[in-house]
């Protein structure tokens, strides 16, 4: 069943919860509310519809509190302080003023907070240049997966050496002897022999 009093009391503990309502403000609401749910009920409609459309009407309890914070403020913004800014950038402001501030304080701890940033941010950008110039070979042929470089093993000494350059008949016998081998080129200092 239905109970006008109690819906209204609930209504009335919902608008307490919000900072920016005083007593006075929740009374003159109240009031509004009882105004409201009359007209309806003089009108033909039931107690519970007029309560939920009077309810409507008035508008959520957090726009209501927002609309009296506005006529009751002196914030060049008229944004109640519970709520949230939409600006974050306002905040950037203070975190220079903060580290500028800590700076003048702390030169030591601060430059070598900075040197360090400094050098961490110049290896990430070199080792990202190295990597981007290392996975760039061969990218402008479209058959770059059919691409095979033949390196020679080399031992020195106790070492094993790893070094690009092949004898010079090299080329032409892979390519006789070997089927699958389309091409072959021998690259010397001074020009490019094709086999």
């Amino acid at each position: 069943m239905f109970e006008l009093e109690n819906k209204i009391k609930e209504w009335k503990k919902s608008l307490h919860k919000n900072p920016s309502l005083e007593d006075s403000y929740i009374e003159e609401l109240e009031s509004h509310l009882r105004d409201k749910i009359e007209d309806y009920i003089n009108n033909g409609i039931n107690e519970e519809e007029a309560f939920i459309k009077a309810k409507e009407e008035l508008g959520e309890v957090e726009y209501i509190g927002a609309e009296y914070f506005k006529t009751d403020t002196k914030n060049i913004s008229g944004r109640p302080t519970w709520q949230s800014s939409n600006f974050i950038p306002v905040l950037m402001l203070n975190y220079f003023i903060i580290g500028f501030r800590n700076f003048r304080k702390q030169k030591g701890f601060s430059l070598i907070n900075i040197l360090g940033l400094a050098v961490g941010l110049a290896c990430v950008i070199l080792i990202s240049l190295t990597i981007l110039d290392e996975f760039s070979y061969d990218e402008f042929n479209v058959n770059k997966d059919r691409i095979y470089r033949v390196l020679t093993q080399v031992k020195r000494n106790t070492d094993l050496e790893t070094i690009a350059p092949v004898m010079l008949p090299f080329a032409p016998a892979v390519k006789g002897d070997i089927p699958e081998v389309e091409n072959a080129v021998r690259i010397s200092e001074k020009q490019i022999l094709s086999a």
